[in-house]
């Protein structure tokens, strides 16, 4: 199913800020083939890459 609405996200170095906002995302009532997250990282410097690899690998409907 392809998806009807996409979320995109941009981001650098702000890491905790961006886990309050994927987890909000996830509790949203909505099927999850249904919408994307795209998460753009402009050079983050903190460990925005290590999260966005580990969470995009457990949520499929979340890339980066």
């Amino acid at each position: 199913m392809k998806p009807q609405l996409s979320v995109v996200i941009p981001t650098y170095n702000r890491v905790r800020l961006l886990k309050r906002l994927l987890n909000s995302l996830l509790d949203q009532d909505v099927e999850s083939g249904v919408f994307e997250v795209l998460v753009v990282s402009d050079g983050s410097t903190d460990n925005t890459h290590d999260y966005l690899t580990a969470f995009c690998h457990q949520h499929s409907s979340f890339k980066w």
